[in-house]
């Protein structure tokens, strides 16, 4: 897995953290490897430009969703991302084909998952890879 961080993110996800939010789930309720319609998201974070915290006025864990009064600035868009990016290795998915979709829901992306492995780049903004069968 690998993060890469828009220029100018306020805080860059670091290399010993790698939050990421993942999930692969058959649309239509049966297995993945029978599924005709598969959803995989793959993601980490995305922050207001100019977005800002003074750290100092937090009273509980490390989010700025559980500390208002630390915000500072809430900046504007268009937002920044942390974009994760993995090797996924699943073989149920093989032979899918799948459109990678960007954040406004535009395809960036398409191909076919081949040696049970599909890979996700960080180098671009994928929101959200649909695969059908």
């Amino acid at each position: 897995m690998t993060i890469v961080n828009d220029k100018g993110i306020a805080y860059p996800v670091a290399e010993n953290e790698l939050y990421i939010a993942f999930s692969v789930s058959a649309q239509d309720g049966k297995p993945l490897a029978k599924s005709k319609s598969v959803l995989l998201s793959l993601v980490s974070t995305s922050i207001n430009k100019g977005f800002k915290l003074d750290e100092s006025k937090f009273k509980s864990e490390y989010l700025w969703q559980a500390n208002p009064g630390a915000i500072v600035e809430r900046g504007t868009g268009p937002a920044l991302y942390a974009r994760a990016g993995a090797r996924i290795s699943a073989p149920m998915l093989e032979g899918m084909r799948y459109v990678m979709k960007d954040w406004h829901m535009e395809v960036i992306g398409k191909g076919t998952v081949s040696g049970g492995t599909i890979i996700v780049p960080a180098t671009k903004p994928i929101f959200t890879i649909e695969l059908t069968r």
